[in-house]
C-alpha cells in the first residue's frame, strides 16, 4: 500500500499546472505558508492559519480558487500534518461543486482516499476510489482514468478480491494504452505485478515487473525503475533466483556510485536479501550495517529498520543472540508504541516480537518470552482460519462464477433445442432427409449438453480438490509452526509459564478440530475411498487410515509427519507397517495400490 501511495502522488505534484487559471494571491499564500511553517514545527493546532485562507479564498472566488485553496492545504497537511487533518480537510474539499472543475474534484477525492488508506480505513477505500474515475471520466483525462482504476483495483486486493483487482487492471490496461501515456501504463503494469504476487502467482508477478521496468527506464523516470527492479528482486529472492538477483543489481550500484548518483538503499537491501538467503554471512553483514547508515543519512526510516530486522533474522540464524537483541530492541519499542497508538498491523507487531523473544531465548532472558510465544501461538491460529476462509471463499467464488456459466451455457443451449422441435413440429411434411438432418443436429445439441454437464461436474470436483488441498497444507504449516515453537521453548529454562505454554502447544498440536474438517472434505471428494478400505481391510485402524488419506494425496513425508505430529522415520515405520497389512511385496507399490482404491 504505501508504495501505491507513493506512486499516486505523482498527480498531486502536477496539478497546479493542470490549472494554469489561477495561482492563490499573495495573502491567501502567504497563510497556507505560515500553517505549513507551523506543522512543521509543532505539527498540530494550525488550522487557524489554514481557516483564514480558506476565507479569504472565498470573498474573492467561491469557487476554482476555493478549491485550489483546499488543494494547497490538503498537500501541507499530507507532507507535516496528521492523517486525521488531512481527511477532515479532503471530506470539505469533496462536498464543494465538482462540475466547475471536475479534474481538482477527482485530486480531492484522491486525496480522500490516501488519508483513509494513511488511517487504515481499509473499508472506506472503495468509495472514494470510484467517485474519483468518475470525475476523471467527466475531465475526460485518461491519465486520471489510469490512476483511479489503479486504485480501484488495489482497494479490491486488499478486500481479498485478488481476482477482481487482476481483471480490473487487464480491463483498465487498453485504456492506459491509448492515452500515450507511458509513465502511467508502467504504473499499471507495477501494480499489476504487485497483483499477481499478492495472487502467490511469481513468475506471472515477475513478468509484469520486468515489464514495468523497461517502461519506465523509457519513460527516464529513474526512481520508479529501481523500484520495479526491486520489486522484481524482491520475488526473485522468494523463488531462490538469487545469483539472478545479485548479477543484476550490482551493476546497477556500480552505475550510481560511478556516475554521483546516491546508492539506491531499495536495490542494496534486495542484494543483502539474496547474501541472508545464501548463507553468505561475510558479505551480509557489511552490507546491511552499510544500508543502515545510508538509509540513516538520507532519513530512510522504513528502509533503515527494514535492513536493521534482516540483520537481526542473521544473527538469530547464527546463534548471537547479544548482537540479535541489540538490533532488535529498537524496533520492538517502535512497533509495540505504534500498536498503541493505533497503528500499524498486527502481523507486523507479532512477527517482529517473535524476533525478540528468539533474541532474548538465545541470551538467557527468558522471563517475558513465554507470554510473547503464546500470544504468538494465538495470533497465528487466528491468522491461519483467517486465510483459509478467505481462500475458501475465493475458491467458492470462482466455482460459483463458472458454474453459471456453464447454467448460462446450457440455457442458451436448451432455447435453441427448443426453438429446433417447434420447427420439426412445423416441417412434418419435408421430406425424409431433412428430418434425419433434424435428427442429427438434436443428437449433436444433446451431445453437447453432456459435455457441458461433465465439465460443470468435473469443475465442482476440482473445486473440492483445490479447497482439500489448502485445508491439508494449512494444517500441515500450523502444526510445523507449532513444533517449532515447540522445540525453541524446550530449550529455554524450565518455569512454570513455559510448562504452561508446551502443554498449550501440544494440546494445539493434537486437537482434532482441523483433522475433522480435513476428513470430512476428504470424504466428498473421494466418496467410495473409506467404503473399500473396509470392505477390503476391516482390520485398519483410524490411525493408518488418516495416513492412507494423506498418502492419496500425495503429501511428502514431510508434510504427512507434520499433520500427524511425527517424524519422517516415524513416516517410514508407519508406511512399513501398513504395507504389511495390505500384504504387499517389496515389488509393489504402497501409493499405486491406495491410489486404485
Amino acid at each position: 500500500m504505501r508504495v501505491l501511495i507513493a506512486f499516486l502522488l505523482l498527480p498531486i505534484c502536477v496539478v497546479q499546472a493542470q490549472m494554469p487559471e489561477y495561482t492563490l494571491p499573495k495573502q491567501i499564500d502567504t497563510l497556507v505558508v505560515q500553517g505549513e511553517n507551523c506543522l512543521k514545527e509543532k505539527g498540530e493546532n494550525c488550522s487557524h492559519y489554514f481557516d483564514r485562507a480558506l476565507e479569504e479564498a472565498r470573498k474573492i472566488d467561491k469557487d476554482s480558487l476555493e478549491a485550489l485553496t483546499y488543494y494547497s492545504v490538503g498537500f501541507a497537511f499530507y507532507r507535516y500534518g496528521n492523517a486525521q487533518d488531512f481527511l477532515e480537510n479532503a471530506k470539505k474539499a469533496v462536498a464543494l461543486d465538482g462540475t466547475r472543475h471536475p479534474l481538482t474534484t477527482h485530486f480531492f477525492l484522491e486525496d480522500l482516499y490516501l488519508a483513509h488508506a494513511d488511517l487504515n480505513h481499509i473499508d472506506s477505500l472503495m468509495a472514494p476510489a470510484r467517485a474519483s474515475l468518475h470525475w476523471a471520466e467527466v475531465a475526460g483525462s485518461k491519465s486520471a482514468m489510469a490512476a483511479a482504476y489503479i486504485r480501484i483495483a488495489e482497494t479490491q486486493r486488499d478486500k481479498g478480491d485478488v481476482k477482481g483487482a487482476i481483471k480490473t487492471l487487464l480491463d483498465a490496461r487498453p485504456i492506459v494504452k491509448a492515452s500515450g501515456d507511458l509513465h502511467r501504463e508502467s504504473g499499471l503494469l507495477l501494480t499489476l505485478g504487485n497483483t499477481y504476487n499478492t495472487n502467490g502467482d511469481h513468475p506471472q508477478a515477475l513478468e509484469k515487473y520486468e515489464e514495468a521496468a523497461q517502461g519506465f527506464l523509457k519513460a527516464e523516470d529513474s526512481s520508479m525503475y529501481i523500484l520495479s527492479i526491486s520489486n522484481w528482486a524482491s520475488i526473485a529472492n522468494r523463488m531462490g533466483k538469487t545469483q539472478e538477483v545479485l548479477t543484476r543489481i550490482q551493476p546497477l550500484l556500480d552505475y550510481y556510485e560511478r556516475n554521483g548518483g546516491t546508492k539506491s538503499i531499495y536495490l542494496a537491501t534486495q542484494m543483502a536479501k539474496a547474501y541472508v538467503i545464501d548463507k553468505d554471512y561475510d558479505k551480509a553483514i557489511p552490507l546491511l550495517k552499510e544500508n543502515i547508515e545510508e538509509a540513516k543519512a538520507v532519513g530512510n526510516e522504513v528502509f533503515r529498520l527494514n535492513n536493521k530486522q534482516l540483520l537481526t533474522e542473521l544473527y538469530i540464524d547464527m546463534g548471537e543472540g547479544a548482537l540479535a537483541v541489540a538490533e532488535i530492541k529498537e524496533i520492538y519499542d517502535k512497533v509495540v508504541s505504534e500498536h498503541e497508538q493505533g497503528r500499524g498491523s498486527a502481523a507486523r507487531l507479532h512477527n517482529v516480537r517473535k524476533l525478540y523473544a528468539d533474541a532474548q531465548t538465545l541470551v538467557g532472558n527468558s522471563g517475558e518470552t513465554g507470554e510473547i510465544y503464546q500470544a504468538y501461538i494465538r495470533f497465528n491460529d487466528s491468522l491461519f482460519n483467517e486465510t483459509k476462509e478467505r481462500e475458501i471463499a475465493a475458491m467458492r467464488e470462482t466455482f460459483e462464477a463458472d458454474k453459471r456459466e456453464a447454467q448460462i451455457a446450457l440455457l442458451k443451449k436448451g432455447k435453441e433445442a427448443s426453438r429446433l422441435q417447434k420447427w420439426l413440429l412445423g416441417a412434418g411434411l419435408l421430406a425424409l432427409l431433412a428430418i434425419l438432418g433434424g435428427l442429427w443436429v438434436r443428437f449433436r445439441e444433446s451431445k453437447k449438453r453432456a459435455i457441458l454437464e461433465r465439465q460443470k461436474l468435473n469443475a465442482e470436483i476440482a473445486h473440492k480438490r483445490k479447497e482439500l488441498t489448502s485445508q491439508a497444507l494449512n494444517l500441515a504449516k500450523k502444526n510445523e509452526t507449532l513444533i517449532d515453537l515447540k522445540e525453541k521453548i524446550t530449550g529455554m529454562e524450565k518455569t512454570t509459564q513455559s510448562q504452561d505454554l508446551l502443554r498449550t502447544i501440544e494440546f494445539d498440536v493434537r486437537e482434532d478440530k482441523g483433522w475433522e474438517a480435513f476428513m470430512q472434505s476428504f470424504q466428498e471428494v473421494h466418496k467410495d475411498f473409506y467404503k473399500n478400505i473396509q470392505q477390503n481391510y476391516p482390520d485398519i485402524t483410524a490411525g493408518e487410515l488418516r495416513l492412507m488419506s494423506l498418502l492419496k494425496m500425495n503429501l511428502s513425508s514431510r508434510e504427512i509427519g507434520n499433520m500427524l505430529n511425527i517424524s519422517q522415520e516415524g513416516v517410514m515405520k508407519a508406511r512399513y507397517r501398513l504395507r504389511k497389512k495390505l500384504h504387499l511385496t517389496k515389488e509393489d507399490s504402497l501409493e499405486q495400490k491406495i491410489l486404485a482404491l
